[in-house]
């Protein structure tokens, strides 16, 4: 997963949420990737993780392919740190 920040006091911790044909062929496993980067946002959203005044796009890569929600969130985590 890949992910871009957008920094600014207007920013209301929104996400956006792209995958690709070239990473994920089937309609129904490109669906899946984005509702789990969904749930993840929204999950870490809920518990105050995401920071104040940023909006995110996720790009999903042919590596979520298997992750469960939690593994999700804990790469959010990880990008949301640095």
């Amino acid at each position: 997963m890949v992910s871009w920040r957008l920094t600014a006091p207007d920013a209301t911790m929104h996400a956006g949420v792209v995958v690709s044909k070239k990473s994920f062929h089937d309609a129904t496993d490109r669906n899946r990737a984005k509702r789990l980067m969904r749930e993840a946002f929204r999950l870490l959203a809920k518990d105050a993780k995401v920071p104040d005044s940023t909006d995110w796009i996720f790009i999903g890569r042919a590596a979520l392919r298997g992750k469960r929600c939690s593994q999700v969130m804990d790469e959010m985590k990880w990008m949301f740190s640095k």
